[in-house]
């Protein structure tokens, strides 16, 4: 796995367990997941799941949804913007969701632009619905 600036630190991704609606089971302390229900992220302790709020000035957004049909296949550039934010400064999770279900290919080249995150999907098959969901960490 390549890692761009635009992804946080290691100890941060490999912990990471996605979106859930509620608590997980948790896999290890230190581990964390958003909440789509109550929109914050929370990290297991050892014991408990402990709400996580932002701090440092970040800001977290789960809301950023797109769809597109592809005309032909290949490959394919999205743009996801984050609503809450003006600026990103980690992308935490980018999920792709294909109709009908197949391998959404490789992200590539994935830029930040104040609050919209844009990336290449590398070997997209032609007439597939796609679904981009972000969850990011800015300002």
């Amino acid at each position: 796995m390549s890692v761009s600036p635009t992804d946080p630190p290691l100890a941060i991704r490999t912990r990471y367990l996605g979106k859930y609606a509620a608590d997980p089971t948790p896999t290890e302390e230190g581990c964390w997941y958003y909440n789509t229900t109550d929109h914050h992220f929370a990290y297991w302790n050892g014991s408990a799941w402990i709400p996580w709020p932002a701090g440092d000035g970040l800001m977290w957004d789960g809301t950023g949804t797109t769809s597109i049909v592809v005309d032909t296949g290949g490959d394919y550039v999205m743009n996801v913007t984050a609503p809450l934010l003006t600026s990103i400064t980690y992308v935490l999770d980018i999920n792709i969701d294909t109709d009908p279900a197949c391998d959404p290919g490789s992200i590539t080249n994935k830029v930040i632009t104040g609050n919209v995150v844009g990336f290449t999907l590398v070997g997209v098959g032609m007439g597939t619905t796609l679904t981009a969901d972000l969850l990011v960490a800015g300002t």
